[in-house]
């Protein structure tokens, strides 16, 4: 299985570039400037509207058992050796950190009913150099390969 960043076509001057940067490196042009939270209506949900904050659960009470679940299919990076422990390692600590899941679609019926139950909302937030949301480092596209394998995750990470 072989990684390939995926790209976006600036909508400006048609430049492909790494879907992970905020701006066209040709034009400036924003990308993604805007993601997207479908949230049920709830305190907590409401709380993120008044108060301009977010909850990021851990990555181990997530409903999913896949998640942050991840094989290597090689033995070293750059000549240096994996062991098992070390994979081991990083997968506990990747379920410790807080992550939240965003998507780039406001109107998705699918994300409507499995998330808000029909009864809550979808927040728009904007991605900018002045947010984590605006660097790819801290708020990754999710990526697939041909098998619906996760290959990335969306993951804003706080410190």
């Amino acid at each position: 299985m072989h990684y390939i960043e995926p790209s976006i076509d600036c909508s400006k001057c048609r430049t492909a570039y790494p879907r992970r940067k905020l701006k066209c490196p040709s034009c400036g042009q924003v990308g993604v400037a805007k993601i997207y939270k479908y949230v049920p209506y709830s305190e907590r949900s409401l709380s993120i509207l008044i108060n301009k904050e977010i909850w990021c659960p851990k990555a181990k009470s997530l409903n999913d058992p896949f998640e942050f679940h991840f094989d290597l299919t090689q033995d070293n990076i750059d000549g240096i050796p994996i062991d098992e422990k070390s994979v081991e390692n990083a997968q506990e600590m990747a379920k410790e950190s807080g992550v939240i899941c965003f998507s780039e679609i406001n109107n998705d019926i699918l994300m409507w009913s499995h998330y808000t139950p029909h009864t809550g909302f979808c927040i728009e937030f904007d991605r900018n150099e002045e947010n984590d949301l605006g660097n790819w480092d801290y708020c990754v596209p999710v990526v697939y390969n041909s098998d619906n394998r996760v290959l990335t995750f969306s993951t804003l990470q706080i410190q």
